[in-house]
């Protein structure tokens, strides 16, 4: 039997076991309708898993992730678009825009811990940094360690970035870039 998750309901969302039973019979019977084949059942458990590794370490490593991870962090491109910076010029490097993708695999900033992160990428699934898209690293599982591990060893997505472009540092940074 397959078995297929829904996305957008969960068993915490139910509020007792008898509707858990009736919501599983209403979407079987749905997706039988749209021709899915009988051996298909769907089904509401294990849909708000998050990865251990990620949850086990520190909150801010983790929340890091997870910004880093939807495309909701602090890049230079990011935090242009949301207006607070003026320019998506990488603040290490002065590469032209400051994306997930040029600071995971083209950063001159943080070229060893990239190349570190991606002997180990490609150790565990046998692929390199030119066969996978961020969201795809992000999605495999298998490159969670690698990933949190240049994060814990970089400013990648933390609040005490790149210098700003006038020079100025935000309050509490200490060290140089």
């Amino acid at each position: 039997m397959v078995h297929v998750r829904l996305c957008w309901l969960t068993q915490s969302h139910t509020h007792s076991h008898s509707v858990y039973r009736w919501s599983r019979k209403v979407y079987n019977a749905h997706y039988m309708s749209l021709g899915y084949p009988s051996n298909v059942e769907f089904t509401l458990q294990g849909l708000n898993y998050q990865n251990k590794l990620v949850a086990r370490g520190p909150k801010r490593l983790a929340g890091r992730y997870h910004q880093l991870k939807t495309g909701h962090c602090r890049t230079r491109q990011y935090l242009k678009w949301t207006k607070n910076s003026d320019t998506a010029e990488c603040g290490w490097c002065l590469y032209r825009t400051q994306t997930r993708e040029h600071l995971f695999k083209n950063c001159d900033r943080w070229r060893m811990q990239q190349k570190i992160m991606w002997a180990e990428i490609r150790k565990k699934t046998g692929r390199g940094k030119n066969r996978f898209t961020i969201r795809g690293m992000f999605a495999d599982k298998r490159c969670t360690g690698a990933v949190l591990d240049f994060l814990r060893t970089t400013r990648v997505g933390a609040r005490t970035g790149p210098p700003d472009p006038g020079g100025e540092r935000e309050e509490g940074d200490t060290q140089s870039p």
